[in-house]
């Protein structure tokens, strides 16, 4: 099944919006959580009617893979993947959240099974797109938004970073190209365009790392 003919998760864009809606990565995912889930904002959409209407956002697991303050980038090179991302670096793995995920009836969604839900699918997509050879710890970062440009304006990522014991990545699928394990300031150097949420996630870790969290 393509992604056109799922029916996949999203919430009405006034919803974040109440929340915050800001550009960048907000660490405070519980109330995201709350308020979209717990709220029972959560309904189902065609893929192809969810890209083009932007009174609702996607939900997306967005997963970072990092080891030892290197994290593992890539370019986006499927032909067949989301062309105004292609051959954009990214720091994101994972994807959407679907009727197969949530039910028929996602409004029923409490907090608690949100989180786990949201975990599983942050396993199952990220070990569909790459091999880890080893353990890794998961954690939460926060939730991605970014209304600048045209796939921001239909996607709200939930953010997970896992902490690898070993920096043994290989890609599964076709579309990820170039992967190597690089600290922040060497992917703010490499030259390749990276897509809008990696910026904002490098941004928030950069303000993480620093002594002041300026």
């Amino acid at each position: 099944m393509t992604r056109a003919e799922a029916r996949l998760l999203v919430v009405p864009r006034a919803d974040v919006d109440a929340i915050g809606g800001q550009p960048g990565v907000d660490a405070d995912w519980p109330v995201y959580v709350r308020g979209l889930f717990g709220a029972g904002s959560c309904l189902l959409l065609d893929g192809s009617q969810a890209e083009r209407d932007e009174r609702y956002k996607q939900l997306v697991v967005y997963v970072l893979l990092e080891h030892e303050g290197r994290f593992a980038c890539y370019s986006r090179c499927a032909p067949d993947g989301e062309p105004r991302l292609d051959g954009r670096g990214s720091i994101g793995f994972g994807g959407h959240i679907d009727s197969g995920d949530v039910g028929e009836r996602p409004a029923n969604i409490d907090e608690a099974q949100a989180e786990a839900m949201l975990l599983r699918v942050g396993e199952r997509e990220v070990h569909e797109e790459v091999v880890i050879a080893g353990d890794y710890e998961p954690s939460w970062l926060g939730v991605v938004n970014d209304d600048r440009d045209a796939v921001g304006r239909v996607h709200l990522g939930f953010v997970h970073l896992w902490r690898l014991r070993e920096p043994r990545v290989e890609p599964r699928e076709a579309g990820i190209c170039d992967l190597a394990f690089l600290t922040p300031e060497e992917i703010a150097v490499s030259g390749r365009p990276l897509e809008s949420w990696t910026q904002l996630c490098l941004e928030h870790l950069r303000g993480l790392s620093s002594p002041t969290g300026e």
